[in-house]
C-alpha cells in the first residue's frame, strides 16, 4: 500500500475545477499562478453557493400586512428567488414578487428596482422598465430579473478563505399608485396616493473551500479524500469517475463514505485494471500522466446543488 502526498492545488476551466497533485519532480507553480489559481477557487466556490442559494425554495415572510390589516393597502411580499442560468459569464436571476390588490380596479406597479448586496456591499441592482398589472381582487405574482457580473462579485468579496459564512442581502423596491379611497382607518385623516414597498432578504451562504488529498492506493482501489475547508457540512451523491492512465481509460462509479460533516471519501475500484497499468499510479511506475473526472450532486448546508458538481485533477 502506497500513500501519496497530502496536498492539493485546484485550478478552474470554463465550469470545471481542474485539481492537479504535486509530485517530488514537479516543481510548484509561481507566486502570482498560484495567488490567480486562489482567487480563482473562491470565486467558483462562491459561485456554487450563490447557484445553491437561488436555486431552493427560498421564501421571504416579509409583508405589509401590519399597514394592511389598519388601511386598505395592498399586501406584498419577496415569495422566492429562482436561478435563471449561472456560468463564470454571470449569474441570472428572477426575484419572485408576490403583490395582492385589495380593490375591485386593477393597478399598474413599475420602476421596480432589485439589488443585491454582498458583505454590507451592492454587487449588481437593476432597474426593470416594464408595467405590470395587478388584477382587481386578487394576488398578481411578478418575476423581474437581475444579472451579476462574477467580476464585480468577486470584487466584492473580502477575505473570502478566512470566511466560515458569507452575507448576502437582495433587495426589492416598488412604488404602486393607488386609487382616491379613503383610508379604513378612521383615525388616519389623509389617504395615501402610493403603496411603498422596500424590503430585503438576507441569507448567510456556507462557503465552499475544497481540499483534496490522496490517501491510498492499491490492487483494489484509489482512495482519497474531499475537505470543506471552512467547516461548513457537505455530501457527494451519485459520483460518477473517468479515470485515465497511460492511455488507458476506465470509467464507473466511485464509493463515497461521510467521514465527518465536513468531509468525504472517495474511493475508485481498481480491480479491472491489468498490474503493469496499476504500477503507474504508483511513485516508481514511471512518470506518466494520469487524471481523473468526477461528477457528482453536491449538497452544501442543507441546500442541494441541481447542477452535478465537475471536477479533474491530475497526478
Amino acid at each position: 500500500m502506497t500513500h501519496l502526498p497530502n496536498s492539493a492545488k485546484m485550478t478552474l476551466s470554463n465550469s470545471a475545477a481542474k485539481i492537479a497533485l504535486p509530485n517530488s519532480a514537479t516543481a510548484l507553480s509561481s507566486k502570482q499562478k498560484a495567488q490567480k489559481s486562489a482567487r480563482q477557487i473562491a470565486l467558483i466556490a462562491c459561485l456554487i453557493a450563490i447557484a445553491l442559494l437561488f436555486s431552493a425554495c427560498i421564501k421571504d415572510t416579509s409583508t405589509a400586512k401590519d399597514i394592511a390589516t389598519k388601511t386598505l393597502l395592498p399586501e406584498a411580499k419577496i415569495a422566492g428567488i429562482k436561478l435563471e442560468s449561472i456560468s463564470l459569464e454571470g449569474i441570472d436571476f428572477a426575484v419572485q414578487l408576490s403583490v395582492k390588490n385589495p380593490y375591485n380596479t386593477p393597478l399598474s406597479l413599475d420602476g421596480v428596482l432589485i439589488s443585491l448586496s454582498v458583505q454590507n456591499s451592492e454587487v449588481a441592482s437593476s432597474a426593470i422598465a416594464q408595467t405590470f398589472t395587478l388584477k382587481a381582487s386578487s394576488s398578481t405574482t411578478i418575476a423581474p430579473k437581475i444579472s451579476i457580473k462574477p467580476s464585480a462579485l468577486w470584487a466584492s468579496i473580502k477575505d473570502y478563505n478566512s470566511l466560515k459564512s458569507l452575507p448576502i442581502a437582495i433587495r426589492a423596491r416598488f412604488k404602486i399608485p393607488l386609487p382616491k379611497i379613503q383610508s379604513l382607518d378612521l383615525s388616519q385623516t389623509k389617504m395615501q396616493d402610493f403603496f411603498s414597498f422596500d424590503e430585503s432578504f438576507s441569507y448567510d451562504l456556507p462557503t465552499f473551500k475544497p481540499k483534496f488529498s490522496v490517501d491510498t492506493i492499491d490492487s483494489e482501489s484509489l482512495k482519497f479524500s474531499l475537505k470543506n475547508e471552512s467547516g461548513a457540512a457537505f455530501a457527494l451523491e451519485d459520483v460518477g469517475y473517468n479515470l485515465n492512465i497511460n492511455g488507458k481509460n476506465l470509467k464507473g462509479s466511485a464509493k463515497v463514505r461521510q467521514t465527518s460533516s465536513d468531509s468525504v471519501q472517495i474511493a475508485l475500484p481498481l480491480k479491472s485494471l491489468s498490474e503493469n497499468v496499476l504500477g503507474f499510479l504508483l511513485p516508481s511506475g514511471g512518470n506518466a500522466k494520469n487524471d481523473i473526472s468526477l461528477q457528482s450532486s453536491i449538497k452544501l448546508g442543507d441546500i442541494a446543488y441541481p447542477v452535478p458538481l465537475k471536477l479533474d485533477f491530475e497526478f
